[in-house]
């Protein structure tokens, strides 16, 4: 049930699993209304990675994409679809070993607009201290990555 102000809405879910107990399909539909609200549809590797997850609505459908080495992801990409069926690129992430963003693509109406490059200096136990983040704007048609932030934290651990 979703309540807004003093109205009252029934929603009914659906939701499928496959042998491994991961989300395929669901559901949410609003009562009386035989268009999904919602519709979600994953899809897994052999190993059982998500590889693939779709969000749709009756305008727009949400598409992510996901990569894997081994046991880690590698990229990530992410799309939308809009009423007319056309797909765009939102963004184009790739990570290193330990899951931090190495190189991030975002896209304006399918086009490179802006890449971020990400270099790290790790402690000893291999989580990163510093993050030095630089930019380059394919909108306006730079040639070079500029540094435009740095991160830093101190990681106190438990002995």
């Amino acid at each position: 049930i979703y309540i807004k102000g003093n109205e009252e809405t029934e929603i009914n879910s659906q939701q499928v699993f496959n042998d491994n107990n991961k989300l395929v399909y669901a559901t949410e539909k609003e009562k009386g209304n035989d268009k999904s609200t919602i519709t979600i549809r994953n899809k897994y590797d052999n190993n059982n990675n998500l590889i693939e997850s779709s969000h749709k609505t009756e305008w727009l459908e949400l598409l992510s994409k996901t990569e894997w080495k081994g046991e880690r992801i590698s990229k990530q990409s992410s799309y939308t679809i809009s009423a007319d069926l056309k797909k765009h690129i939102n963004n184009i992430t790739e990570f290193d070993i330990l899951y931090n963003p190495i190189n991030s693509k975002e896209f304006k109406d399918s086009k490179l607009n802006r890449e971020l490059k990400f270099d790290y200096e790790f402690d000893e136990n291999g989580n990163w201290i510093k993050k030095s983040v630089s930019m380059k704007d394919h909108f306006n048609n730079s040639m070079d990555f500029v540094p435009i932030y740095v991160d830093t934290r101190k990681i106190s651990y438990w002995k």
